[in-house]
């Protein structure tokens, strides 16, 4: 008789199981990009890109990659390299000057930008859309768009426009402390310092209309700047109203001007962004009263008709 081996099955009894609560996500970071202030005009022989905004992040998240448009009206095709300390750059770089914490996760890092800008060439002053581009670590991306108006390349319908320095442009004019010309944009004071600025660091131009003599309004040799706040557009308490530089240069595309030596060290008020703001005039270069500057010059004290040619991050915590 043969013996067969005999399996033993184990009998498994099913226990009763509880659903687990289902995690809820993570609430999505908003990515948001706040623009603080730019370099809102340029034209042929002067055109630079300067850019200053918040972007909100995640407590430890940094951009992974941010591009900005080279031509006005053109796709964001151009990368921003991060630098720690962006003043000493001439090139296509980005800094975080400043971050702030939000709470539940969240920080606001405040960053200034700078690098080239292409050359487009309307027959009128028209405005183009510049467009911001960043990148994220998950993939995500987030884009904002802002304006710039570009004067026409010398004809009889430009306007004076102001002149943001570029490289080394302004380390012959007297009171030059550099370490290059673009000083003027992303000046930090952190909240708490004691620290002041330093008025040799920021520069003032302004290039003529590019009419002819006929047409009249073709040179310009002065110009009113002032410090206003980003925000609220309020005077500075450095520059209640706006002043008025006189004897400059009259000149087309480069870069002549003054630095503002005579603010020697200074302070500005409550925390916030701060704008220097440039309003630049218009004559006849034959000294004649006709045709007046109206439409061609700038109207000082109007923010809405200001040049941006810096910046200071002031004692944002």
């Amino acid at each position: 008789m043969s013996t067969a081996l005999a399996w033993s099955v184990p009998t498994i009894v099913a226990a009763a199981t509880v659903p687990m609560a289902s995690a809820s996500p993570p609430p999505a970071i908003p990515h948001d990009i706040t623009m603080l202030g730019w370099a809102n005009v340029t034209e042929l022989g002067i055109s630079e890109f300067r850019a200053d905004f918040i972007l909100v992040a995640g407590s430890s998240e940094l951009p992974a990659q941010i591009r900005y448009s080279f031509l006005p009206g053109g796709a964001p095709d151009t990368v921003l390299t991060y630098i720690p300390d962006v003043q000493q750059s001439i090139d296509q770089n980005y800094g975080i000057v400043a971050s702030v914490d939000l709470g539940g996760g969240l920080r606001e890092l405040y960053v200034s930008a700078r690098g080239d800008l292409g050359d487009v060439f309307p027959t009128t002053p028209t405005n183009y859309t510049l467009t911001l581009l960043v990148t994220w670590p998950d993939g995500s991306s987030s884009t904002e768009t802002f304006p710039i108006l570009v004067n026409p390349p010398r004809n009889n319908t430009g306007r004076p426009m102001a002149v943001n320095a570029w490289d080394f442009t302004t380390a012959g004019l007297p009171g030059y402390v550099g370490p290059n010309s673009q000083t003027g944009w992303g000046n930090v004071v952190p909240a708490g310092s004691t620290a002041t600025l330093l008025g040799a660091k920021f520069h003032v131009d302004a290039i003529n209309s590019g009419r002819d003599l006929p047409t009249g309004n073709d040179a310009t040799t002065a110009l009113y700047y002032q410090f206003v706040r980003g925000d609220t557009g309020a005077p500075a308490s450095v520059t209640p109203q706006p002043v008025l530089v006189t004897g400059l240069p009259n000149h087309g595309p480069g870069v002549l001007g003054r630095l503002l030596t005579e603010l020697g060290s200074f302070s500005l008020d409550d925390p916030g962004y701060y704008k220097l703001l440039v309003w630049p005039q218009s004559s006849n270069s034959n000294g004649r009263p006709r045709p007046t500057s109206a439409g061609v010059a700038w109207t000082p004290g109007v923010v809405s008709e200001g040049h941006q040619v810096g910046s200071v991050f002031w004692h944002i915590a």
